[in-house]
Order: structure tokens, then sequence, then C-alpha cells
């Protein structure tokens, strides 16, 4: 038996070498399942049978005697039934996959759709357990002494503390950036010292003239003391003078080592495809049984790898795809041979990795999309009218819409809808996008889109209305300089012509609703961003540079405001906010004509509430202003006290204000009061501050605040619910 104290270690070892196994006897089953030539089947039998008998020697070595006896019960199996001089492989199909399913489920391989991935392989190679280091008893009176384990080359890591690597290298990258801020300011500080060299050159020079024509003692001693100051000002600039050129060396180093150290640690955190791939061949096998298919998978990666955390995201969108595929996407036997196809459907699930973007796709050989069906559906839920034309682009919106297929039967619209809303939810949240093809009859392909890593990116600063945003450097097609007398008009929306193809534009301020955007007879800048096929032309005030970007999530308070992916961290500490690309193309492409771009319809909309937003802090400003436009309010914000009293004294009719306190220029107290003082002193104000004391709220009520909002305790609801209690109170 066991040791008691190394049973743990080499029932590990031991669950280890079995899943590898299994996954090998499950890749031999479906090699089989492809009717392979004689010779050729013949060998995958027998390496089978020399699998499992390994599984059963493992499992009898660590005293896993039931699982020993399920293998050798599948062992008689294959041998009773090759006793029939008649019998082939692929009459045992079924029951091979039968006792695979069991004996996964006795090591903890659970269904694909219940576990965590725990069963991929965590480091970017697959483990390979090799058989020596499975432990074998040699006799019953060595009971107390253990043969030596040979270990893998491999060593397993549990994925948290890759994850908390991966942040203290995000807190070091943000450590670089202050570094080279800090360098930054030392290089001004150089000049500025020379600057002061040259004034003390100067003064010594004049100094000299005065000791000659009018020397003293006293004029001696300040003279002294003054060169003694000389020495030290320039002993100073020359060890300035060295650091300048010192530092920007180190901070090469250090640069091209913490992004050595980056690669390597993105390397720990990648999982190979074909293994997540192999997950899902029990998936297509349970489905095509249910659905009395016959349905095979094939799986291409090329070695593909992929960060865990994306693959986590993956999961469910990736299973609804392929579930879809088979239930919804092949035909019957029956209907295949009628259209003359193989009575097996394949799907192809395919994994394509090219720089830091991600491809994988789900093929079927099926019945293909019914773009009839889809469009009597839509117009039936009112999405589209009669008589509209639909193309790729626009059947896609339609599947993945939010109770798009739910509402119908699966057969209205050949099952594609189910899920897909889910599957466009998901890669959203990991700045990715989906794609589709499709030949009617001839089978249907969908395409995820999606970074290979989120731990950290290059980004593309923008700055727009005296604010900076940042976009993910991928999505970056090229920069272009734009004037109004470029622009023209396709179908009623503006346009512009890059590397020779009709590209929409607007403006990025207006999409986020920060401010209108001018060309004033001037060239300006623009941001071509692309999304698959699709592009867009981004109008923006200037493009400071390039960061590397450390994203964090912005917190539980932003849920549900999917304009922003994250805030990128900046030397200073300050958040940067990285927008969506993929729902600054739905903003786009939802909008009308304005007089540049295309603007929100709330915008223009008399019959909304509007509201006035006031916080000098980018973040709560842009959060209180999606979350108050999703929930149906013309919104305008502004950066400070005085900014806010200017635009109400423009004329322009509020229903409400939201206002910070401490801002510059003119704080929410003052506004507060001013606001009573003035033309509309009904007007409702909440205050939403981070100061929590009641001196302070007592102040803004005082002040003439409504109500008092403390940020550390904001919530999406309740800020809603205060809003729209003060406005009924006041209709």
């Amino acid at each position: 038996m066991i040791p008691s104290g190394f049973r743990e270690q080499v029932l590990e070892v031991f669950r280890e070498e079995s899943r590898e196994l299994l996954q090998q006897t499950e890749n031999v089953l479906q090699s089989l399942g492809d009717r392979p030539e004689k010779s050729v089947e013949d060998a995958l039998v027998f390496e089978l049978k020399r699998l499992l008998h390994t599984l059963k020697g493992a499992a009898s070595a660590v005293g896993e005697e039931a699982f020993a006896e399920a293998t050798h019960h599948w062992e008689d199996a294959l041998l009773s039934a090759a006793q029939n001089t008649t019998w082939t492989i692929l009459e045992s199909l079924d029951d091979c996959y039968q006792r695979l399913e069991n004996l996964q489920s006795m090591i903890g391989q659970e269904n694909i759709q219940e576990s965590e991935l725990e069963s991929v392989p965590d480091t970017a190679e697959p483990q390979t357990i090799p058989k020596e280091g499975t432990v074998e008893r040699t006799n019953a009176s060595r009971d107390s002494e253990l043969a030596p384990i040979v270990l893998s080359e491999y060593l397993r890591v549990k994925t948290e503390r890759i994850d908390n690597l991966d942040a203290l290298l995000g807190d070091l990258t943000v450590l670089r950036l202050q570094d080279e801020q800090a360098a930054s300011r030392l290089n001004t500080t150089r000049k500025l010292l020379s600057k002061s060299m040259t004034g003390f050159r100067q003064l010594t020079t004049a100094l000299r003239k005065i000791k000659r024509e009018a020397p003293s003692d006293t004029l001696n001693t300040f003279t002294q003391n003054f060169e003694k100051m000389g020495a030290q000002l320039n002993a100073a600039f020359k060890e300035c003078f060295a650091l300048s050129r010192e530092i920007p060396v180190n901070l090469d180093q250090e640069r091209a080592l913490i992004s050595n150290i980056e690669d390597n640690v993105r390397a720990l955190r990648l999982m190979p495809l074909q293994s997540f791939f192999e997950e899902y061949q029990k998936v297509v096998r349970q489905a095509a049984r249910q659905c009395d298919k016959l349905v095979k998978l094939k799986i291409i990666s090329k070695g593909a790898e992929v960060d865990r955390p994306v693959l986590v995201k993956l999961r469910d969108p990736l299973l609804h795809l392929i579930r879809n595929a088979v239930v919804h996407g092949i035909e019957t036997p029956t209907e295949r041979r009628l259209a003359g196809k193989p009575e097996f459907g394949t799907i192809l699930l395919e994994g394509i990795c090219e720089g830091g973007r991600a491809t994988i796709r789900v093929s079927d050989d099926g019945a293909g999309l019914n773009e009839k069906k889809i469009a009597q559906r839509a117009q039936q839920l009112n999405l589209i009218e009669e008589q509209t034309e639909l193309n790729k682009q626009s059947v896609l919106d339609l599947l993945t819409s939010p109770g798009f297929s739910t509402r119908g039967q699966s057969d209205v619209l050949a099952g594609r809808g189910i899920g897909l809303d889910v599957v466009g939810a998901r890669l959203r949240e990991l700045d990715g996008f989906l794609d589709v093809d499709s030949l009617q009859g001839l089978g249907c392909s969908f395409s995820m889109n999606v970074p290979v890593s989120t731990s950290s990116n290059v980004g593309l600063i923008l700055s727009c209305a005296d604010q900076q945003f940042c976009i993910v450097l991928d999505h970056i097609e090229c920069v272009i300089r734009v004037q109004a007398s470029e622009l023209y008009s396709i179908e009623g929306r503006e346009v512009v012509n890059v590397n020779d193809r009709s590209v929409a534009i607007i403006a990025l301020s207006e999409i986020l609703g920060i401010g209108a955007f001018s060309f004033k007879n001037m060239k300006k800048t623009a941001v071509v961003l692309k999304l698959g096929e699709r592009r867009l032309a981004l109008l923006v005030d200037d493009i400071p540079g390039e960061q590397t970007m450390v994203i964090k999530p912005l917190g539980v308070a932003f849920e549900g405001v999917p304009m922003f992916m994250g805030g990128a961290i900046q030397s200073d500490h300050q958040i940067l906010p990285v927008v969506q690309v993929t729902e600054l193309f739905r903003k786009a492409s939802g909008a009308q004509n304005s007089h540049l771009g295309l603007a929100s319809d709330s915008l223009h909309d008399e019959r909304k509430k509007a509201v006035l937003v006031v916080d000098d802090s980018i973040t709560m400003r842009t959060l209180e202003r999606n979350i108050l436009q999703a929930a149906g309010y013309q919104v305008t914000v502004a950066h400070d006290g005085q900014h806010a009293l200017d635009i109400l004294n423009s004329q322009v009719h509020f229903d409400a204000l939201v206002t910070d306190v401490q801002m510059p220029r003119l704080d929410g107290i003052e506004l507060c009061s001013k606001v009573r003082e003035s033309q509309t002193p009904d007007l409702p104000i909440v205050v939403v501050t981070s100061v929590d004391n009641s001196e302070e709220q007592k102040r803004a009520l005082n002040a003439g605040a409504d109500a008092y909002i403390v940020k550390s305790q904001f919530e999406q609801n309740s800020f809603l619910q205060c809003i729209s209690r003060l406005l009924g109170s006041t209709d």
C-alpha cells in the first residue's frame, strides 16, 4: 500500500496521467469514427488496447481499484467482440464512448459546460506525465518504501499564482511609466540648471569688476561665499547632466527587461487551443446522440495559444455555437442523403492567432442560414420593415439582438439565434466581435475574434473636448488629416475616402456626448478604426501619443455602462478611460446625421428630460452620463462649477442638476447657491461627492441641494430613483 504521507502526491500524478491517457483514448476513438483504411484501423485498435492496459496498470498501482476494474471490463468487452470474425470496431464505438465518459467522470474530468477548465493545462505546453512517474509496488514486505517519482519537465502552477504575478507586473509597468516621467522632469531640471549656470557666470564676472573698483573685507567674504556656492552649483549641474545621460540608458534596459518579463509571464498564462478544443468532442458526441444525427468534429489549431482568462470567457459562447451547429445546422442523415451529402456531417473547429488577436471559427457543412425566414421573424418582432434587404452585417445584428430568437421556434430561424445574444455580449466584454458567413444549403461559419491576452496592451491616446481617452492599438488602421470639403454623403451619412473606400466619419466628442465638433476651416485629425471588415473614422482634437496600458476594471459602479472596457493607470495614478471599440461602432451605426457627424437622437429629442452633470473627474461624469442616458435622459456635461454656470446662463433648459462639491474655479456649494439665486431657483439639485461627513452634507443642503450622495456608496438604481423622485415632484 502507499504510505499516507505520499498518497495525495501519488494520486495527483495518477490523475494527471489518466487525464492525458483518456484524452489520447478519445482521439483514437475519434480517428476510428472517420472510418480509416483496414491497416490504419488495426493500428488504432492496437493503440486503444495499449492505452487501456496502461490505464489499468496505473490505477492498480495506486489502489484505484474501481477505475482499474472498469478499464479491465472495457478490455474484456473488446476481446470478446473481436472473437466474432465479422465484428468491426465501428459496431462498438457507442459503447466505447460511454465507457470513456464513465472513466472521465471517475477522475473528475467533468463535462465542459460544468468545468472551470481545470482539466486543461495551465502552462504554455501540454503536460505529459511519463509512465515512469507512476508508483508501482515491488512486494508486500516493502510497503514502507516508495519508488522514486520521475517528475515531468513541465511544472503545474495554480493559475491564481500566475494571475498574482501578472498583477505585480502591471504595477511594475506603472512604476516604469513613473520613472519615465521622472526622467523627463530631470531633463527639464537640467535645462533650468544650465540657464542658472549661465546667469551665475554673468554674476561672477560682474562681481569681479565690483571687487576691483571697491575692495573691502566684507566684499572679500561675500566673494568667497559666492564662489563656494558657485562650486556647489557647478557640481550639482555636472551630476544632473551625468544623470540625464545615464537614466535614459537605464530606462531603455528597464523597458526591455520588463517587456521580456511580460512576454514570459504572458506565455505562462497561455493555453494551447488544441487542448481547449478537444474538450468539445464530448459536446458534439452528446448533442448528435440526442438528435439522432451523425456528426464528427475536426480540429485545427496549428499550435495556437490564447490567454486562459480569455478562454474561460469563451467557454459558453463556443458551447452555444457548437451545439447550434449540431442541433440546427447539420441535417439528419436522411436529409443529407436527399441533398447528395455524406450521412456524416462535419463541424470544423479552427483557431488562428495573428499578431495580438485570435480568431476561433466554428464551421459546419449543414443547411446554412435561411435569410428569408430570418427576415420574416424580424418583421414579426417589428425589428425591420417589410421589403428591407438584409446584408451580412444586418443579419448578424438581428441574430445577436437580445430576445430575437428566444421568442420564436427554433425551426423558424434554423436555430441560429439561440444564445447568439449571449455570444455577442460576452465578446464585447473581451473587446472582441462576431462574424458570420453562410451559403444556403452548403453550410455556415461563425468566427469569434478576440485578443490573445487581456492583461496589458498598447493604446493610442486621443484628446477631445479637453479630455483624454485611450483605444487599444490593435483596432487602429491608420491616422488621417481631413477637412470639411473632403466629406460627402452616402445614404444620409457623412463619409470620407480612405484608401479608395468610403468610411463613415463621426466626432468622438459627439459619440461620448461631451461637446460638439467644428472644423473651423482647418484640417482635423481622424483615427480610422477597424472591426473585422468594418471601418469608422473618428474625429479627435489631438493624438498625444501611444502608451503601454495596464487595464484595470472600473468597478461595480460601471456595470451596465458598456462604453468603456476599463481604465489604464497612468504614471500620476490618474485613470485613463479605455474606450470599447465595438460599442463605438454600435453607437455610430445607430446614429443620425448632425451638422458634422452622426449625433445621437437623444441630443435632439425634446420629449426627454434634460440633466446637467457637473464633475471635474472624467470618470464620474462619464459614469453618471451613461447611466442617465441609458435610462432615457438627455445629458449635458460640465467639467467644473463655472462651466456649468455658463451653460445654465445660456438659456438652455434643464430639468435637473447633478454636481460634485470639490471642483476648481467654482465648487458645488457655490454653484447650488447661485442656482437658487438665478432665474431657475426650483431646479432640482443632486450632490454626488466623495466627502462623507455630516457638516459638508449640512452645508450642501443649506446651499440648496435636494439630495446628497456619497461616491463610495454610489449605486446605479438608487441614483436613478433619486433623480426620478425629484423630477416627479416638480412635474
